[in-house]
């Protein structure tokens, strides 16, 4: 079970910015994706979903009040490389917009030893994810 800082991941965003992955004629086709993250059935704010595709940068999204979630690609563009990812979830700890009910901790089946995949497709995709904890 992990979380992760928000500094964590506005660091690793600030280097997918400064990577070289950058400028549209390195960007990869895209699909746009937005969805929802239940927690026990509880959308759950302050989550950092992730998905890794197999042959291109990394898109990520953060969850808002109500769960839900758009992705943004590496070099800022907004969707997700087409095909299938390894999608990772985690929680941020940010005190100044705490997470009503206290902290989550999400299992690690869904972001170090994550078993969640997503295969993204041309347009608008939508896709949720109902973590179970209990």
């Amino acid at each position: 079970m992990r979380q992760i800082g928000l500094a964590a991941v506005i660091g690793a965003s600030a280097l997918f910015a400064l990577c070289g992955c950058g400028g549209s004629k390195n960007l990869p086709e895209l699909g746009q994706v937005a969805g929802t993250v239940t927690v026990d059935g509880v959308p759950v704010p302050n989550l950092v979903v992730t998905f890794e595709p197999h042959s291109a940068a990394l898109s990520t999204g953060t969850t808002d009040a109500q769960g839900h979630y758009i992705l943004w690609h590496a070099n800022r563009a907004k969707g997700a490389a087409l095909g299938a990812s390894v999608v990772r979830i985690n929680a941020i700890d940010d005190p100044e917009h705490p997470t009503p009910g206290g902290p989550v901790v999400i299992p690690a089946q869904y972001n170090d030893n994550s078993t969640l995949t997503a295969d993204v497709q041309a347009g608008e995709n939508t896709i949720d994810f109902k973590l179970v904890t209990k």
